[in-house]
């Protein structure tokens, strides 16, 4: 029997460990490479992804500050931040030096927030590993400060009667705090404020009540309400409540359409169209007479209810020359409240 000499396989069993060891060692070189870009490059990394707030009172401007720290060898930039909501106002430091460490700052309004909350900015950055980083703030927002009913809605008419909502307010905490100011956002809205008289008290409350009145002047303008109750307290966990102010005032006399525009007609027999009048009024009014100060535009008046609807039937002849035509239409009432109305007519004959 043949043997190989001891030299020999001693040569044949380095060369078999050599081959099997190159794949190795060719994944470690391509590792230890990838490190060495890594670590020469941009790196994001964030001290606390998930801020908690805590308990935050309702009304209240949350400041918050996120820190970014560079662990790479080249500057990290901030590209973008993209906030979650409407709410929430984000900044935050551009470049980051390597070692050093940024911030990212966002302003949350817990105006119109309650309960458990979650707010996220996406920061997005250079760091090719890493270019995008998700911080979240959480909070439950709580009220100290109740009110009842909690909103104040108009839905009145302009020159009947002045509109007033109450608004009960007390600390959930029972603490005897005092209301230093209480604003209306708009001129024809007035605000009252006194304490609440023990009839007036809401059951099972502590420490003082108050009620916050708002009134809406008679004269206040046509078209819908939007406004707010600004109050200041020295309530020493809830400074400031925000009570929204909704409705709308309406005129005495409504009419629909606003103005009768024909837009571009062709005419080649009478057209006709139809405007409603209503009234709003406590008491009855009615139309007396109307003209139209288009020779070819003729109205006429057709009561559909008494002293309180009424439909102006509008009938434009042939005879209307072409091209532009913009009149008016003038209705008298027997009220002294709207003696006369208005009302444009606009169109074009082609």
């Amino acid at each position: 029997m043949n043997r190989l000499p001891i030299r020999a396989v001693l040569t044949l069993a380095a060369g078999i460990l050599t081959a099997l060891s190159l794949p190795a060692l060719a994944a470690n070189a391509a590792a230890d490479e990838t490190a060495a870009e890594e670590a020469t490059g941009p790196k994001a990394v964030a001290v606390e992804e998930v801020l908690d707030l805590g308990t935050i009172p309702k009304g209240e401007t949350l400041k918050v500050e996120w820190e970014l720290r560079n662990e790479g060898t080249e500057p990290l930039e901030i590209t973008q931040v993209r906030p979650s909501c409407g709410c929430t106002v984000a900044t935050y430091d551009e470049v980051i030096a390597p070692g050093a460490t940024g911030k990212v700052r966002a302003e949350i309004d817990t105006t119109n927030l309650f309960g458990a909350d979650t707010k996220r900015v996406t920061v997005l950055t250079n760091d090719p590993n890493n270019p995008s980083i998700v911080l979240t703030a959480k909070s439950e927002v709580k009220p100290y400060l109740n009110a009842i009913p909690g909103y104040a809605r108009f839905n009145v008419v302009q020159d009947q009667q002045k509109g007033s909502v109450d608004q009960s307010i007390w600390a959930q905490d029972g603490s005897d705090f005092n209301i230093v100011s209480a604003t209306a956002t708009e001129d024809y809205l007035t605000v009252a404020v006194r304490e609440a008289t023990e009839e007036e008290r809401a059951e099972d409350a502590k420490g003082k009540q108050y009620q916050v009145s708002v009134t809406l002047a008679k004269d206040a303008p046509i078209g819908p309400i939007t406004s707010a109750l600004q109050i200041t307290t020295d309530h020493p966990k809830q400074k400031t409540m925000s009570i929204p102010i909704s409705g709308f005032v309406r005129p005495v006399l409504a009419v629909t359409p606003q103005t009768a525009n024909f837009r571009k007609i062709e005419l080649k027999e009478p057209l006709q169209a139809n405007i409603l009048v209503k009234n709003y009024a406590v008491e009855k009014i009615d139309l007396t007479s109307i003209q139209s100060t288009i020779p070819t535009i003729s109205a006429e008046i057709i009561p559909l209810e008494e002293g309180r609807r009424f439909q102006i039937r509008l009938l434009v002849s042939p005879d209307t020359p072409k091209g532009d035509f913009n009149g008016m239409l003038k209705i008298q009432t027997d009220s002294p409240k709207v003696p006369s109305l208005e009302v444009p007519v606009i169109g074009t004959v082609i």
